[in-house]
């Protein structure tokens, strides 16, 4: 069936992504997504906004705030990547967002995937998969994990291969390509 702007719905909203192997895979949104659905959720994991800009009153919502930036100074900091992630991983029903829902939300929420098992490679696909469609769109919103918080993560899990994998998955998307 052919996605028309008609067609995107609410349900398309809060549907989480498929368990790999068992294992639940996070939720990725955006800041105004969150805002509407997030209290359907287990667990909200804000990656990046400022507090003042997400008090959404949600019994169990971490912040971590940073910019979205892949310079050492602006961006995130290792400590702060170490404890999305293992805060994250011990979440269930979990909603990852950033401000757009493309860039810190979708490294944070690989880095939990990670955390939780399931092999980094088969963990970005799914992630990918299951992102979605921009509100009244006809493409699927942007999917570009952070790089900075991407080399976190290989130190998190001293696996060196988390660049790599994140180009050899997005390099088909023309949108991104040139950021990679």
């Amino acid at each position: 069936m052919k996605t028309t702007r008609a067609s995107i719905r609410y349900d398309q909203l809060i549907e989480r992504p498929a368990p790999i192997n068992g294992i639940e895979l996070p939720t990725v949104r955006n800041l105004t997504e969150t805002a509407i659905i997030g209290d359907l959720f287990g667990a909200v994991l804000t990656s990046g906004p400022d507090e003042e800009d997400v008090n959404f009153g949600f019994e169990n919502h971490r912040v971590w705030t940073f910019h979205d930036s892949d310079n050492v100074t602006f961006g995130p900091q290792l400590w702060q990547v170490e404890e999305m992630v293992f805060w994250g991983a011990n979440q269930k029903d979990l909603l990852v967002h950033c401000h757009a829902g493309m860039s810190r939300s979708t490294a944070t929420a690989w880095g939990v995937a990670i955390a939780r098992g399931i092999d980094p490679y088969d963990a970005l696909v799914s992630l990918r998969e299951a992102h979605p469609f921009e509100i009244g769109e006809l493409e699927k919103r942007w999917f570009c994990p952070n790089a900075l918080l991407v080399e976190h993560l290989q130190t998190v899990f001293g696996d060196n291969s988390l660049l790599d994998i994140r180009y050899d998955v997005l390099r088909d998307d023309r949108r991104i390509a040139h950021w990679l």
